[in-house]
């Protein structure tokens, strides 16, 4: 049985692959052992077992041995034990396992140097204690970014919250989210980028079937290099990710064509000279098209700004509702008359306690609404939030039914209508601190994306250079002077960059030229293609010849 021995600290040294690296704050445990000594021993094994004057190194104990230089022991109670170098690495990192303070990546790095020295999945839970679904989690946070994963710890991550990025399959799309970890849009960036990883996997398996009886083209009505007689057979739209590709029956016998964007995949027929056009058919179909597509694109928006106003609501204390009441009474009684009007909603429960940060539990959903759980709870607790939020959601909830939209068949757009309770959303927002975006701004005054879609040689400018602050006016009129020799070329500095993108595809401008704070940098500018509304990043010095390519007729 191994003997308790006293051993000069002099004659103590750390083990070099201790897993944990960070031994924290030793203030607090050094002024403990100077008034009590060491209560409990190290675990060391011997360099030389032989040699009587042999040093020590330390298998457990780490914190306790620092602590103790620090308070000025001379020696420490020590177990000796001989193990082999694996045996000493598998004791710390069990030992570390256990310890409550270790940090989740922490324990990820232990998992992964167990997994390198040969034991499985289930001889790590057994020893650690962990399950094996656990470790497996723990493990996969090691694709991460680790400067990342420090920022998110710092910020006080949950591990439900990384048990969140379970939810995505991609290192990157998991690193984009541990950005936002710890911060009021977290749930909001995690909405999104499992939106696209489920529109990315829609596009594969569109992809896949298309490829199975189609070619792919890079624009309508031309195929290798040649000039083909196609029309439109049918429309894959991010938007609508229910939609099934289906191989067509005539498929054997009449060429196919498919053309992929980010918005989705466009299905094209090769039309034979015996087959007349019917151009009203055509026509309505492009119409549906368009239809579909500006819906799709109002609702995304709108959806998406939906999710930023609730997350601001539900994040902010009650004490800033507290300090605004008169307005929030106002805003009360604007509601109550839209609701006895009937132009908005009655209270939503569920909304509701969203907005207030708390959940509507089973038993709720058969009580009346003020004798719910949540409701009962937030009056007591934060009264005056709850009396903003009651009436909010009345307005603006899940079916974001006070965006009433109007059908412009001049541009192809969804405009607002006037809307009364609109109006009353975004001021009391804006009173509370809200801060509305360029395309919330845009909705709100009912503005609409108007697209002159003409040929870049037909454009009367070939592009315009946008600069992103009149801070960055000088960079950007040289920019503007430099294109300006070899082409027409617009310059437009006056309100938000979303204003002025939109007035130049008004006039059929094809690339925005960004000029950014980074540009002062790297010498590059950011274009958008007024079509695809795609960014790229270019040099400055490249400039013309980009644009003299696109533009060739």
């Amino acid at each position: 049985m191994p003997q308790i021995v006293n051993i000069a600290i002099d004659r103590l040294f750390p083990h070099s692959d201790n897993p944990r690296k960070d031994l924290g704050d030793l203030s607090e445990l050094a002024a403990s052992i100077k008034a009590s000594g060491v209560l409990q021993n190290l675990t060391v094994v011997p360099d030389e077992p032989d040699n009587p004057d042999t040093d020590y190194t330390i298998i457990i104990g780490h914190r306790r041995y620092a602590a103790a230089k620090i308070a000025g022991l001379t020696e420490l109670p020590c177990i000796v034990v001989e193990m082999s170098e694996r045996e000493q690495l598998q004791t710390m990192l069990v030992e570390n396992m256990q310890r409550s303070d270790l940090t989740v990546y922490e324990q990820a790095q232990g998992f992964q140097m167990m997994l390198n020295m040969g034991d499985s999945v289930a001889e790590i839970a057994e020893k650690s204690g962990f399950s094996q679904t656990t470790i497996r989690r723990r493990v996969k946070l090691l694709d991460l970014d680790r400067q990342k994963f420090q920022k998110a710890e710092s910020r006080g991550a949950t591990l439900n919250d990384y048990l969140e990025l379970d939810k995505l399959d991609s290192p990157e799309d998991k690193n984009k989210a541990l950005d936002a970890i710890g911060t009021a849009n977290f749930n909001s960036v995690l909405k999104s980028l499992i939106s696209e990883q489920e529109i990315r996997k829609k596009f594969a398996e569109w992809t896949e079937i298309a490829d199975k009886f189609a070619y792919q083209i890079e624009r309508s009505g031309e195929f290798n290099g040649t000039t083909v007689n196609m029309v439109y057979h049918a429309g894959y739209s991010r938007w609508d990710l229910k939609k099934e590709m289906t191989i067509p029956e005539d498929a054997s016998d009449v060429r196919y064509f498919y053309r992929k964007d980010s918005t989705g995949i466009t299905l094209y027929k090769e039309r034979r000279e015996s087959q007349q056009p019917d151009p009203e058919a055509e026509a309505r179909e492009e119409r549906r098209r368009r239809d579909e597509q500006a819906e799709n694109e109002f609702a995304e928006v709108a959806e998406a700004h939906f999710e930023l106003r609730k997350d601001f609501i539900k994040e902010l204390p009650n004490s800033v509702f507290k300090q605004h009441m008169k307005e929030i009474s106002l805003f009360c009684v604007a509601t109550t008359e839209s609701i006895d009007g009937g132009y908005c909603n009655s209270i939503n429960p569920r909304f509701c306690a969203q907005l207030l940060g708390m959940r509507l539990s089973p038993d709720d959903e058969n009580e009346d609404f003020c004798d719910m759980g949540f409701v009962r709870s937030a009056a007591e607790a934060q009264p005056e939030k709850l009396i903003f939020c009651c009436c909010y959601s009345a307005l603006d909830d899940e079916d974001m039914s006070y965006y009433r939209r109007v059908w412009n068949m001049n541009h192809y757009e969804y405009e607002l209508c006037e809307n009364s309770d609109l109006d009353h959303i975004y001021e009391i927002l804006e009173t509370l601190g809200y801060e509305k975006s360029d395309d919330e701004e845009e909705m709100a005054e009912g503005d609409t994306r108007v697209v002159l879609h003409l040929h870049p040689a037909l454009a009367p400018f070939k592009a315009a250079v946008l600069p992103l602050s009149k801070k960055l006016s000088e960079k950007a009129t040289e920019v503007h002077r430099k294109l300006s020799k070899s082409f027409m070329c617009d310059y437009d500095e006056a309100g938000s960059i979303g204003k002025r993108y939109r007035r130049e595809d008004e006039i059929g401008t094809p690339y925005c030229i960004t000029v950014d704070f980074d540009t002062l940098e790297d010498e590059s500018v950011t274009i958008r293609d007024r079509d695809t509304m795609e960014q790229v990043r270019v040099k400055i010095d490249e400039l013309e010849n980009w644009i003299q390519e696109k533009i060739k007729f």
